[in-house]
């Protein structure tokens, strides 16, 4: 099993742990193999559960099922999660729209 336990700041070149990442943050997951990746969001949604946060995930390079399994393996309960696919999110009628998107983002929201 991958779990990401440190994070580097590029910019400042401080080590970091999950916990360290303020709401908003952004963290760039570099992996080859996909049980990497999701050992590095493991470590986010756990902490986001254990916080009593909604969680959400949009894949687009894998599909829901496979997100779903991955995670069950890193320890997350994803029952507590809402995993979706960039086709309902990002990519509506295969085309990306600003306006379409960030509506389904707020709807994704009221559903948390």
């Amino acid at each position: 099993m991958y779990n990401v336990n440190n994070l580097k700041n590029i910019n400042s070149g401080k080590t970091l742990s999950i916990q360290d990442v303020k709401l908003g943050g952004h963290v760039c997951s570099i992996y080859r193999q996909s049980l990497q990746l999701y050992g590095s969001l493991a470590g986010f949604f756990n902490a986001g559960i254990r916080a009593g946060q909604k969680c959400a995930y949009v894949t687009d390079e894998y599909s829901i099922d496979q997100v779903r399994s991955g995670l069950q393996k890193c320890g997350v309960d994803v029952n507590k999660i809402q995993i979706l696919n960039s086709n309902q999110v990002y990519l509506i009628d295969g085309k990306f729209d600003p306006q379409k998107t960030t509506q389904n983002l707020i709807q994704l929201q009221k559903l948390l």
